[in-house]
Parts: structure tokens; C-alpha cells; sequence
């Protein structure tokens, strides 16, 4: 059963993934380039856009970034009621408590992933070109101009019924993932490469999705707050 469930995980961490890198070599230059109005206004101004330079030596910057999308969905569930927590544009789209779960369970399940192999032998050589550098990984991530649908181990239940009980959550996971970065080895990190379906990736790279994951579905959470019927 042990075994099954680690399979599990590691198919959901090449898929999501893959999702993110499939988004970018599909999207048209100038589409990806262009301005789309209002969905990429909330994109800018509510999810923090500051990328990592590609082969950054300074963990610093990877914790910043953290840090950045943490308060950024801090601040787009602050004094939200249980209504609004709860509302739905449709029954095909989820609400902010959805959302939430979403962020909270992949950010639980997928560090664990990335821990563990990141404890392995790196999968290729240090010579081995990455697919994407960090700035291409977070744009793919945050892009919300192309929707995937999360794998079932992913889609929220419906386990919030309060932003204090999400946030709770939110910040074990969270304190977790910034404590082992302040604690792990740049060199190491950059070294550690995986390939994954869609190309390679640096042990820096996998942490770094992580922060940005959460980025694109506080996006997903100010378009919800966007909508005409959303209770005031």
C-alpha cells in the first residue's frame, strides 16, 4: 500500500509539472507576450511577479519569493466571510476554500516528492542543459490563460470551512518548506538535476515551482473575487 502510494505522488509530481512546461511550448510567442486585459491585470497585481534569475547562487532570493506568495495569498483571503469563502461561479469552477485545499495539498504532498529525491543521486550529469530557466518556470506557472485539470489525488474535498483553519495549514507547510531551504546547499541544489516527461529540471527549479503553484492559484482566488456575484 506504501509503495502505491509513493507511485501515486510521483506520477502527480511528473504530471503537474509537465502540465506547466506543456503550457509554454504551446502557447503561441505572441499570444504569450501580448496583453490579455483584465485576467492578466489581476495576474500582475495580486500574485508577486519578482522571478529568480536563472542559476541564482543566493537561496535568499528562493526564500523571498516564498515569502512574497505567501502574503499575497494572506492578503487575498483576508476577511473573507464563510459565504464568499464558499462561493462558486459555477459548478465547474471552484471556490476560494477550494482553491485553498488545492494549494495546501499539493504544497503537503509534492515538497515531500522533492525531498526524497532530492536525498538521490542526481538523475544526469552537472553538464546537462535545464529545459526552462527560473524565470520561464514561473511565467508557465502563473500563466492562467490556459486551465488543466488537477489530478484526483489533488482536487479539494471541501475539508475548509474558515480562512483561520486554511491559513493554519498553509503556514505549517510553508514554515516547513522555508526552513529546509534556509538549511540546504545552493551548490547542491543547482547540481541536483531530474528529468521529468517534459525535460529537466535543478533541485532549485522543483522548490521553486512549488512557490509559484501557489502564486498562480491565488490569481485563480482574485478572479473569483472578481466576479459580478461574488457576496459583499
Amino acid at each position: 500500500m506504501k509503495k502505491l502510494f509513493k507511485e501515486q505522488c510521483r506520477n502527480c509530481l511528473k504530471l503537474v509539472i509537465a502540465v506547466s512546461c506543456l503550457a509554454t511550448m504551446s502557447l503561441p510567442k505572441s499570444f504569450a507576450s501580448s496583453n490579455r486585459g483584465d485576467l492578466n491585470r489581476i495576474i500582475q497585481n495580486q500574485t508577486t511577479q519578482k522571478l529568480v534569475t536563472q542559476d541564482s547562487s543566493d537561496l535568499s532570493k528562493l526564500i523571498q519569493y516564498y515569502q512574497e506568495t505567501s502574503i499575497a495569498l494572506q492578503n487575498s483571503i483576508s476577511g473573507l466571510s464563510n459565504e464568499q469563502l464558499r462561493f462558486k461561479t459555477d459548478e465547474n469552477h471552484w471556490s476560494v476554500s477550494q482553491c485553498l485545499e488545492h494549494i495546501i495539498l499539493t504544497e503537503r504532498m509534492l515538497f515531500g516528492m522533492i525531498q526524497q529525491q532530492l536525498e538521490k543521486d542526481s538523475q544526469l550529469d552537472s553538464k546537462s542543459q535545464r529545459s526552462q530557466t527560473d524565470e520561464e518556470i514561473v511565467k508557465t506557472i502563473t500563466n492562467r490563460s490556459q486551465k488543466f485539470q488537477a489530478p484526483e489525488t489533488l482536487q479539494p474535498k471541501g475539508q475548509y470551512e474558515t480562512t483561520n483553519a486554511a491559513w493554519e495549514d498553509f503556514s505549517k507547510e510553508r514554515n516547513l518548506i522555508t526552513d529546509y531551504i534556509k538549511k540546504a546547499d545552493i551548490v547542491k541544489l543547482r547540481s541536483h538535476l531530474s528529468k521529468y516527461p517534459t525535460g529537466v529540471a535543478d533541485g532549485y527549479q522543483s522548490l521553486l515551482f512549488l512557490a509559484a503553484h501557489t502564486a498562480r492559484h491565488t490569481a485563480q482566488i482574485q478572479e473569483i473575487k472578481s466576479n459580478a456575484n461574488f457576496p459583499k
